[in-house]
């Protein structure tokens, strides 16, 4: 069997590969070579099967098909699939969130990031299939002659090829996807199935993401989410990581104007020995649906407890913020399971805080409000997260024992440009600061946002602009670059060049 490099160099010759494609054959010569030859022929050089298609219409990054020739390529593999039995699938694959990705690693990591999944996809590709780069962070895989089941099972390939770790530059991240699938049926307009098939990308985005949506014809607007099942694993999943205590969080630092850290929030994320990635939103809301609730929020307020006690015992005292469930402070013994817990640790209570959606407090119960005041005057503080979102009138403002807001990230996407979004910050942080409260802004991802949040008078600010989030001791790190502020050498940290 030819070596590799013999093998790149002789398709060279006579297939116009764009540099990147190249590149990318070069680096993953660790492969076993038979494999990687198969996926040479099949899914890079497709050009053997549509010569009359020009140079031009590849991409110049990845040397995989761009959208310009998308439906050149489909017609005739829709009539192919019609003379030969079963249906051209058009899978629509869109990463979730890739934006942060971008902005944590700029854009030379992002089109890093971008390369290896267009390999990961390329190299797991059904051989008669074509794969195109539709978008900055979507891909199309044309399949003819398949049918629904098995466009299904290529699908949930894909979702696990997405989801493997990336590690770059020393960290390690995880991704995941949102795929739409379609399927041509004779009569049909190309340009009406590939259509479903992103109106079906669109769905699974809607729906959370990491899952696949499959639009069936217009005729009868026939809709299926696939996840029923993917949903009954993660939430046995999350059964059995709850019982050995093998979930994770990441820290995600809020940061003031000048420097100085207010908090950091622990998010909760899947153990690093789950099979797949979940993403955190959709894992919350499993856990509520299956009653699980109470327990992974009991399970997140010990974690941050000791993550809080252990961040003091590095020399390094920062308040930890955790989320609290409209269930748990429901709860009649939410209190005192609360005051246990700090009675157990060396944790002095103004280093712990507890946030709540705004929706808590929408007709809230007598208990609800016993175990505010009795957390407050436990002196642990209460943040409002995602305040803005349409559950709470001003004036009840008056009557929650808040000591911050956070600003709903809808706010912050708007800015700048939005008039009318800026006077409603500016409003909303002058109303929160007469009444002695502290505002902070979620979701923060560019200068341009920064910059109008700091007019707007907002204290702190939350986003990948200013720190993703991390693991434990990826935050202890972080931390530790930074030095005591001479203004409050207790909580306060600075950047040692700031």
């Amino acid at each position: 069997m030819m070596k590799m490099a013999s093998i790149v160099k002789h398709l060279a010759r006579w297939v116009k590969f764009p540099r990147p494609a190249l590149a990318i054959l070069g680096v993953r010569n660790d492969l076993h070579e038979d494999f990687m030859q198969t996926a040479i022929s099949s899914t890079i050089n497709p050009s053997s099967r549509h010569e009359g298609v020009r140079g031009g219409e590849r991409d110049a990054m990845t040397g995989l098909w761009n959208r310009s020739v998308m439906q050149k390529l489909a017609e005739p593999m829709a009539l192919h699939s019609r003379l030969h039995g079963g249906y051209l699938a058009v899978v629509w694959l869109d990463l979730d969130r890739f934006q942060h990705i971008n902005h944590a690693l700029g854009d030379v990591g992002g089109d890093h990031v971008i390369r290896i999944v267009a390999e990961r996809i390329r190299l797991s590709a059904v051989p008669a299939g074509e794969l195109i780069r539709v978008g900055n962070d979507e891909f199309v895989v044309l399949i003819p002659g398949c049918s629904h089941r098995l466009a299904i099972r290529y699908c949930r390939t894909w979702l696990r090829e997405v989801r493997k770790p990336l590690r770059i530059g020393g960290e390690s991240f995880r991704l995941s996807a949102s795929i739409g699938l379609a399927l041509w049926r004779d009569g049909e307009r190309m340009s009406t199935v590939l259509a479903r098939a992103d109106h079906a990308r669109s769905l699974a985005k809607t729906n959370g993401g990491d899952r696949i949506a499959y639009v069936g014809g217009l005729d009868d607007e026939a809709l299926v989410v696939v996840g029923a099942r993917e949903h009954l694993r993660i939430e046995n999943a999350l059964h059995d990581a709850l019982d050995a205590d093998s979930l994770e969080q990441a820290y995600q630092p809020l940061v003031t104007a000048t420097g100085e850290i207010e908090a950091v929030e622990a998010l909760v994320r899947c153990g690093s020995d789950w099979k797949y990635s979940v993403a955190p939103a959709r894992l919350v809301q499993i856990a509520e649906a299956s009653g699980k609730i109470v327990q992974l929020g009991k399970w997140a307020l010990r974690l941050g407890i000791r993550r809080a006690e252990w961040l003091m015992a590095h020399g390094l005292p920062t308040k930890v913020a955790i989320n609290v469930s409209a269930a748990q402070i429901g709860s009649a013994s939410f209190s005192s399971m609360l005051n246990r817990m700090l009675d157990d640790s060396v944790l002095p209570p103004d280093l712990l805080e507890l946030e709540l959606t705004e929706s808590t407090f929408f007709g809230a119960s007598t208990i609800v409000w016993e175990n505010l005041r009795a957390i407050r005057k436990a002196g642990i503080s209460l943040a409002i997260d995602d305040f803005g979102t349409g559950y709470s009138s001003l004036a009840s403002l008056r009557d929650i024992p808040a000591t911050k807001i956070k600003l709903d990230r809808s706010f912050i996407a708007r800015l700048p440009g939005d008039d009318r979004t800026y006077s409603i910050v500016t409003a909303l942080t002058r109303l929160a600061h007469e009444l002695g409260m502290r505002v902070v802004a979620e979701g923060i991802e560019t200068t341009a946002q920064a910059v109008a949040i700091v007019a707007a008078g907002v204290d702190a600010f939350q986003g990948f602009h200013y720190a993703p989030p991390m693991t434990a001791d990826e935050l202890l790190a972080w931390l530790a670059r930074r030095v005591p502020a001479a203004n409050d050498p207790h909580r306060s940290w600075r950047r040692q060049d700031d």
